[in-house]
């Protein structure tokens, strides 16, 4: 068994990495899994078409996510395929187009791959309206004895629409899987959970299966506001990741996160929680969590072929930056590649069947028969949770306060205390703020066109930036876009608001000038500016010199809408043409060039698949 991993941000980026690994095939036993942080439907159609037509023997299935795993980094908005040939298995695939009883949907999707000689089931299902719990019991109700892995697919904590990938196709809704079939594979997985419960417990009084309606006398959303301030439930259902309700299930704490919330006050979670079941909060202990997971490495004895990360996103929020601390020693065993969830599928021989929230699970692959031992061990330096203090210091603070509140949560949210407050506004933060940059993110950007009186919108993009990342590397790569990011708040912070939208793609939001001349201004003294500047660092005493150029597009807020769209156009007709500056208008019918490149590539690929090229 062998897995190729890349990692790419356009098509043109991912076919020319393919193109230069020079991976095969035409063999019949890959398995091709993508998963993406890029949610637009006709991205993800493209790739799966591409996808098909490069490996058309391969078993192709994708997730979208809330965060990518690649090696021993995380990413947000990009897009990993992962790429495995197996010599001694075979592999079967199905998908299910249409969202009905979970349990049923997990039962048919197994019967219609499980083999005699299956030993690893994975799977990807819609991640809003699919019961995970229910899935996965429906999954081993068939799959019985072997190993199962996955999860709910992710949209980036929007939580409202998630996309699967089957081959060819996108789907909206359903599940994809395939099986593994070998005599000769070796599968194990892990997991690691570390999610504690504090406070009062409470009981829950009404619920229709994962949709809980009462618990204590108020409604779920109620509860959330009583005990975590009215800010706190503001961010539902997101904040119901990270802190889930908590509870017993066969001798052993699990947890369900929030996936929606209705208007009624109901909450609906990621898997069940019955009528009659004892809940608590949950919050996570971030030195636990790191320990746990150099626990678990130190615990894998033998050498692996491939390694996949199926994690819950409340880990990848929790730990924010220092997230990747949690994975990053796993690639000095196998490749490795996954993805952040909406809720995780677990299942080994030895016990049963387990849906997780805020759990890390981890999925060994090998067709080796002559493994080694390894001998390379970790150690947790305890220095590293220095930079996540606030985080840990919060859970110490209300486990500390736990015992002298009697389980009494309520009494520790009356005093708002400054450890919660501060939580709360980190939360915020998270969902606005690019962690990178500290600017505002794609969602502030759509925040501020909102509720702004935006007069303009320059996309400043850097010309070849993904160069820097593959001659010097991904800490350099981000070394240069913080030097670029100070260098446009210095430039234009005091008329414009500055958002970082993609890894090298800047949102420069006018909301005072409403003549065009000033966003055209703006724009040529950004352009000049980078001509005659360099950014320069030293690095392990080795100092590094960049000139960075860019390209520019300009769309105008006349019609108050579509502004964003608008601009992202400017700017690919900018670098589709090799201009430095395009102002948006209809005349230049970028929309119709769009509609041509659609039709002439669907003619083209007919063409392909009917032998008519000549």
């Amino acid at each position: 068994m062998q897995t190729y991993n890349l990692i790419f941000n356009s098509p043109s980026d991912f076919s020319a990495k393919l193109e230069t690994l020079k991976i095969p095939r035409n063999l019949t036993s890959t398995l091709v899994q993508v998963f993406s942080g890029k949610l637009e439907l006709e991205f993800l159609q493209d790739l799966a078409q591409y996808l098909t037509q490069k490996f058309p023997d391969a078993q192709i299935i994708g997730t979208t996510t809330d965060g990518e795993i690649f090696e021993r980094n995380i990413h947000s908005d990009s897009t990993i395929v992962s790429i495995s040939y197996f010599q001694k298995s075979t592999l079967s695939a199905f998908k299910l187009e249409k969202n009905y009883n979970s349990f049923a949907m997990g039962r048919d999707l197994a019967k219609a791959i499980y083999r005699k000689k299956s030993k690893v089931f994975i799977t990807f299902a819609e991640g809003i309206a699919t019961n995970g719990e229910d899935f996965l019991d429906g999954v081993a109700s068939v799959a019985k004895g072997i190993v199962i892995a996955g999860g709910l697919a992710g949209d980036n904590g929007n939580f409202s629409n998630t996309y699967l990938i089957y081959r060819d196709q996108v789907l909206t809704s359903g599940a994809v899987g395939v099986s593994i079939n070998s005599d000769d594979l070796r599968a194990s997985n892990r997991l690691s959970f570390e999610w504690e419960a504090i406070g009062k417990e409470f009981c829950v009084e009404e619920s229709q299966k994962n949709v809980v309606k009462k618990i204590d006398g108020l409604t779920p959303t109620d509860l959330y506001k009583k005990y975590l301030g009215e800010s706190g439930a503001k961010l539902l259902p997101g904040v119901g990741a990270e802190f889930p309700l908590v509870l017993e299930k066969d001798g052993e704490l699990t947890a369900r996160a929030v996936i929606g919330a209705n208007s009624d006050g109901s909450l609906v979670f990621a898997g069940n929680i019955h009528k009659g079941s004892k809940v608590r909060f949950g919050i996570g202990n971030a030195e636990k969590i790191l320990k746990k997971s150099a626990s678990l490495y130190n615990n894998i004895v033998y050498e692996w072929d491939s390694i996949f990360i199926y994690s819950c996103v409340a880990r990848r929020k929790f730990l924010d930056s220092q997230a990747d601390l949690e994975i990053r020693h796993f690639s000095n065993i196998a490749p490795v590649s996954g993805f952040f969830t909406y809720g995780e599928f677990f299942k080994n021989p030895d016990r049963e069947s387990l849906f997780c929230n805020e759990t890390m699970t981890v999925l060994l692959l090998s067709e080796d028969s002559n493994y080694k031992r390894l001998d390379y061990k970790v150690e947790i330096d305890t220095q590293s949770f220095s930079t996540i203090e606030a985080l840990s210091h919060i859970t110490n603070e209300i486990a500390k306060e736990n015992e002298e509140i009697k389980n009494t949560l309520q009494s520790k949210v009356q005093e708002q205390t400054n450890e919660l407050k501060r939580k709360n506004e980190a939360l915020k933060k998270e969902l606005y703020t690019d962690s990178l940059t500290d600017l505002g993110n794609r969602n502030a950007l759509r925040n501020s066109i909102q509720t702004h009186n935006a007069k303009g919108l320059m996309l400043v993009d850097i010309n070849a930036f993904n160069n820097i990342n593959d001659l010097y590397g991904e800490p350099i790569g981000n070394l240069v876009l913080q030097s670029f990011a100070n260098f446009l708040v210095d430039t234009a912070a005091g008329n414009c608001h500055i958002h970082r939208l993609s890894a090298d793609t800047f949102a420069l939001l006018n909301t005072k000038n409403h003549e065009l001349s000033f966003c055209k201004k703006m724009a040529k003294k950004i352009i000049t500016l980078c001509e005659h500047k360099n950014f320069s660092f030293t690095v392990e005493g080795v100092k590094l010199e960049f000139a960075i150029s860019v390209k520019i597009g300009i769309a105008r807020n006349e019609t108050g809408k579509n502004l964003l769209e608008n601009a992202d156009m400017a700017l690919e007709f900018a670098k589709k043409h090799s201009e430095n500056l395009i102002v948006y208008s209809p005349k230049l019918n970028i929309e119709k060039v769009y509609e041509n490149d659609i039709q002439i590539a669907k003619m083209v690929k007919k063409a392909l698949e009917e032998d008519r090229v000549v």
